[in-house]
């Protein structure tokens, strides 16, 4: 099988508010394990949506919502999710379409990536805006102007760094706040991988690739996340931290994060 970029059409509203449509067809028929993949990949970008990680910029992060309502394997190669979001920023649909990218290139070759918002007429269906070092930052979700925390940002002058990620909280951390944080950064950690390339080269390289993530308690007050080699743009933070801003608010309050 080839490496293959698929045809990637999307129709990209002024705001994520609803109903949508993402289907995709495989180059020819998956394994049962690949087509796995693809499900838990669709998966973890539809969770991260689901903890507040694509919030628009000026609301909390805990309003925003994404779920899933149908999942159906049309037949052999095509398979189709009807999703569903509220208050969501819809350049994360760019993030979705970024990650099929990459497991067509790295697991299993797709032919089309097709996002559609039922009902609109507003919007076209068309390939996305390519994305360079000109434009990167403005391609991607921002940061909620709602976070409710400080952050400390250091960014990284080169690429493929060691980047260290700490949560801290206001009183003594449990075993239970812990294993809730380092899911969120699972969730983060799949999207990201593929997920926020500064440019179209570096997701068809994987250049772009965030790996190597490991969270564990740092001190009484604190969680950190180390990312072995970060090769994608600053903007991948935002998503983790807008899931933070809703873990403040509906789980355990933060009191500063800090990236360097």
């Amino acid at each position: 099988m080839p490496d293959q970029i698929p045809i990637s059409l999307v129709q990209m509203p002024g705001r994520l508010d609803g109903l949508f449509v993402l289907e995709v067809e495989f180059f020819d028929p998956p394994t049962e394990d690949f087509d796995k993949d693809l499900v838990d990949l669709v998966g973890h970008w539809l969770g991260l949506g689901a903890s507040g990680a694509f919030c628009v910029e000026h609301s909390r992060p805990h309003q925003a919502a994404m779920s899933l309502k149908e999942f159906s394997r049309l037949n052999d190669t095509r398979r189709r999710w009807h999703l569903a979001a509220e208050r969501c920023d819809p350049r994360s649909l760019r993030v979705l379409r970024n990650i099929l990218v990459g497991f067509s290139l790295d697991v299993h070759p797709l032919q089309t990536i097709r996002i559609d918002i039922p009902g609109s007429v507003a919007q076209s269906l068309k390939p996305l805006e390519p994305v360079n070092l000109g434009n990167e930052s403005e391609l991607y979700p921002e940061i909620s102007s709602e976070l409710g925390f400080p952050v400390d940002w250091e960014p990284s002058g080169s690429p493929w760094s060691y980047r260290r990620f700490v949560v801290q909280f206001g009183e003594p951390t449990s075993d239970v706040i812990v294993e809730a944080v380092a899911a969120l950064i699972d969730h983060w950690e799949w999207v990201a991988v593929d997920g926020f390339p500064m440019t179209e080269e570096d997701l068809e390289s994987g250049k772009c690739s965030i790996e190597d993530v490991q969270t564990h308690l740092f001190d009484e007050y604190s969680v950190e996340t180390v990312v072995g080699q970060f090769g994608g743009s600053e903007a991948a933070w935002n998503s983790l931290l807008n899931s933070l801003g809703s873990f403040h608010r509906t789980t355990q309050p933060i009191t500063r994060v800090t990236i360097e």
